[in-house]
């Protein structure tokens, strides 16, 4: 399983991240996989990445297309249908063209998701057509859909294009302008269908917008290939880390008693879980310096990885049960 990371920021940021994660002599590449939404990226960052790609520093490139952007109203589905074609057309140089979605909200009625439904998965066939040929062949569609009927079709239209990589985008949403992704068991079981029907065919899914420890350990269990998540800078940036398995716990209050996770109980987690990284060694520094959480929280989500696919999980299983409880019970929904 692989984790892309979502990295439409500035190219400074992006070289200071680097610069940092270097000087930890971590021999790991968070950033061998990325993911940029193609018409909201500066064109420095652009540029930046083609030549960390050429350089070898960056192995896959998606280009995202932008459907966050139409859900948090920056942008028109038309608009960004036309754009991206553009852009597409402009650009052969990324690994994945994400194909333009229109993501349904919790919030929806049936009949506004099943316009959503419909404009992505019909928008998606005119738009492999139209896009340059040599193109199709990287082609990542969107599933969006509350229900199995909606996946479906989904599923028939895209199967029938011989799309050969998908990507699921219907997780549950909130916080403002339903920014966030979230899952959910119903989430979760529509997924789990999704990758399913597409192992019969041999083509691989990719998870949009999550991957929290306990989750990371969820969408392997429904059989996801790769996912991608801005979730680990994010969640520095609101004063919370991460660690294996453990939902994102505060450490920045002053206040003892707000605070989210004692230091007592952060260094006797990192004993159990056994992550060690340079970021996290001076807590009150973590506690402080916000690109220190940013660069623990990718050391997290290496190590995650790490110890899923090495078969180390089951050992650590009951943190996730006292620590993410709520991701605990569908683990065992989910099995």
């Amino acid at each position: 399983m692989q984790f892309v990371a979502s990295l439409t920021r500035d190219p400074g940021e992006i070289q200071r991240f680097q610069r940092l994660w270097k000087s930890g002599d971590d021999s790991r590449k968070p950033f061998r996989n990325v993911l940029v939404t193609a018409l909201f990226t500066p064109p420095s960052t652009l540029r930046l990445l083609r030549e960390m790609r050429e350089e070898g520093q960056v192995e896959q490139v998606y280009f995202d297309s932008g459907g966050f952007y139409v859900q948090m109203g920056r942008i028109t589905h038309e608009d960004m249908y036309y754009q991206l074609l553009q852009f597409y057309r402009e650009n052969d140089w990324a690994d994945f063209y994400i194909m333009p979605d229109t993501v349904p909200l919790s919030s929806d009625d049936t009949e506004t998701c099943w316009h959503k439904v419909r404009q992505t998965a019909d928008g998606t066939k005119r738009f492999y057509d139209e896009m340059p040929s040599r193109l199709r062949e990287r082609a990542l569609a969107v599933i969006q859909g509350r229900s199995d009927k909606q996946i479906d079709y989904c599923l028939e239209l895209y199967m029938s294009l011989g799309i050969n990589r998908l990507g699921f985008g219907s997780f549950a949403t909130n916080g403002k302008q339903s920014s966030t992704n979230l899952v959910t068991e119903e989430a979760l079981h529509l997924l789990k269908y999704v990758t399913t029907v597409a192992s019969q065919k041999g083509v691989k899914v990719h998870a949009f917008g999550v991957g929290t420890p306990p989750v990371i350990y969820l969408l392997n269990q429904a059989g996801v290939s790769s996912f991608d998540s801005i979730g680990w800078m994010k969640t520095a940036g609101f004063g919370k880390v991460y660690l294996p398995f453990i939902r994102a716990y505060n450490v920045t209050y002053g206040d003892i008693g707000a605070r989210g996770m004692k230091q007592s109980t952060f260094e006797n987690l990192k004993d159990l879980t056994g992550h060690r990284c340079p970021f996290c060694e001076n807590f009150e520094q973590l506690a402080t310096k916000r690109d220190l959480r940013v660069l623990h929280n990718l050391a997290v989500i290496q190590d995650t990885i790490e110890l899923i696919m090495n078969g180390q999980s089951s050992e650590l299983l009951r943190l996730m049960d006292e620590f993410a409880p709520t991701y605990a019970k569908m683990r065992k929904k989910v099995a």
